[in-house]
């Protein structure tokens, strides 16, 4: 059966071309529209969040050994989804939790973990690391820990002044353009 290392023209085709993710960027779309038309209330909105948030612990950790990688990828936890991200869009408890600062920083580094978290954590485990500290009973929790707090220090020392670097050099290459127009 097919899994996350599997390789071959279909499942690269599903894993790496934007057509199969056209359903989830709809369904985006379809969240924003809902999202708008929807008046919940502080209560309402807690209830979805919680909803989402527990049908995706339940997927994860019941049936996700069980399902096959191809409905797993292909957004089977979308509907979950979308109940946290409507939980999480407006005031209610769980948007008091998650505003926490350190939960805030965590989510401004989410490129840069997204970029980083599969073989940064690969690479810790080639090499052994969690051996060679003697903390491999707390593993795999500290090397989660280690990586989200190394895509912390990429978004702070790497990307964000990337971006301030390229938005000047951006400002400065328009306001040439008008001068010279």
């Amino acid at each position: 059966m097919a899994d996350r290392y599997s390789d071959g023209f279909w499942i690269n085709t599903l894993k790496y071309t934007p057509l199969p993710y056209l359903c989830t960027f709809l369904a985006g779309l379809t969240l924003g529209r809902l999202h708008e038309a929807l008046h919940l209330d502080v209560r309402a909105r807690a209830t979805i969040g919680v909803a989402g948030f527990a049908g995706v612990w339940f997927v994860c950790y019941h049936w996700a050994m069980h399902l096959p990688y191809v409905l797993v990828h292909g957004g089977l936890l979308t509907p979950f989804f979308a109940a946290v991200i409507l939980g999480l869009s407006g005031p209610s408890p769980l948007a008091k939790i998650f505003a926490w600062r350190p939960l805030v920083e965590v989510g401004a580094s989410t490129y840069a973990l997204y970029l980083l978290h599969f073989n940064v954590f690969t690479l810790i485990h080639l090499h052994h690391v969690p051996e060679r500290l003697h903390v491999q009973r707390w593993d795999p929790w500290i090397s989660y820990v280690f990586v989200v707090l190394l895509a912390i220090a990429v978004r702070k020392w790497v990307e964000h002044p990337c971006q301030v670097a390229i938005g000047g050099w951006w400002k400065r290459r328009r306001a040439t353009q008008s001068r010279v127009a």
